[in-house]
């Protein structure tokens, strides 16, 4: 089909079937509302088309040119955009339905509305692209490059980032549920107001990261190294935290009720009004950390380094202290702040410190 008669068959919506299209120069074509179905159309150049509302199905559009097109309200189905480049001001209300997006080139200046299911991004590069409700659902990426990238109201479903370049990009008010991290270097990432559920981030480097007001629930942050994290209001609750190294950080705020701390080190973390109800820590390390105003009911302290730790009206009751070390924490405080506060499993604690 010749270009004029791609713009008719748009014109009055009839489907374009299983034509041979490849390296045809469509560039500023007028091709809102056309339908192209087990096209070939590798290689064409489409810079500057309309293809508003346009609809692919299981297409070739492998090495395409995208400058400059409108691709807003376009849906593409099981088709092969892989070495495509799409330079554009804007992409809003697409969708990609397991499609090939590798080693596409993409400078976007905002992604919104739009939904990718069931699509292979390896070695996709996407360069300061920002996004608005952006939804990537099961999608395979290996060595996909988001540096610089800004995701806002982002979400990222049964994904695993571990194969993902980051550096430079930042997270807000995004959710990642069932998303895989492990071992990836995050240090001084932005994530805030951003929930992550059931996420694996087991040997992660979060260290002076900003995760202010985000939601850890039910994560996975074993031996994970949060130094120094900015994480005030986050909430880690029923995560496992095990061996996770949180020295100097900034939890004031921070929910941690039933989370799993052994072994964890809160060195001289700033942990003011923090909650920490029902959490285990065996062998946790919170010497010097400021737990100011804390709610510690409940909580499974054994074996743990509790020295010098700031309880001024610190809420203890319940807890089991288990052999821990208490040494340098001035109980009157608690005591003159509220008398049942200083009831820690009915003895002082300073009975048994160990010295």
């Amino acid at each position: 089909m010749t270009r004029e008669e791609l713009e008719l068959a748009a014109g009055i919506q009839e489907p374009i079937l299983e034509q041979e299209l490849a390296g045809q120069d469509l560039s500023a074509a007028a091709l809102s509302g056309a339908q192209f179905m087990r096209c070939n159309l590798a290689g064409a150049d489409f810079r500057h088309a309309d293809l508003t509302k346009a609809v692919f199905v299981e297409c070739d559009l492998s090495g395409c040119d995208f400058s400059q097109a409108g691709l807003d309200r376009v849906s593409m189905l099981q088709s092969n955009l892989s070495h495509a480049v799409l330079n554009l001001p804007k992409l809003e209300t697409t969708s990609f339905l397991d499609c090939d997006l590798s080693y596409v080139t993409a400078s976007i200046g905002l992604i919104s509305k739009t939904n990718l299911l069931k699509c292979q991004m390896t070695g996709a590069r996407f360069a300061k692209t920002a996004t608005s409700g952006l939804a990537l659902i099961e999608i395979h990426f290996d060595g996909t490059d988001f540096s610089g990238c800004r995701f806002e109201n982002t979400a990222f479903v049964k994904v695993d980032m571990s194969k993902t370049m980051l550096s430079g990009a930042e997270f807000g008010r995004c959710m990642f549920a069932d998303g895989h991290f492990v071992g990836m270097d995050l240090s001084g990432m932005t994530i805030t107001n951003s929930a992550l559920v059931a996420a694996d981030l087991s040997a992660v480097d979060l260290r002076s990261a900003d995760l202010s007001g985000s939601l850890f629930y039910n994560a996975k942050l074993v031996e994970a190294d949060l130094r120094a994290v900015h994480a005030p209001n986050a909430l880690f609750a029923e995560s496992d935290m095990t061996g996770v190294r949180l020295e100097e950080a900034q939890l004031d705020g921070a929910v941690l009720n039933g989370a799993t701390l052994d072994g964890a080190s809160f060195e001289k973390a700033s942990m003011i009004q923090a909650m920490l109800q029902g959490a285990t820590a065996k062998a946790a390390v919170f010497r010097d950390a400021n737990l100011t105003n804390g709610d510690l009911k409940g909580m499974r302290l054994e074996l743990c380094d509790m020295r010098n730790v700031a309880l001024a009206n610190a809420g203890l009751q319940d807890i089991d202290t288990q052999e821990s070390l208490w040494e340098g924490v001035d109980f009157e405080a608690v005591r003159e702040a509220d008398p049942e506060r200083s009831k820690i499993d009915r003895y002082d604690p300073r009975d048994r410190i160990e010295r």
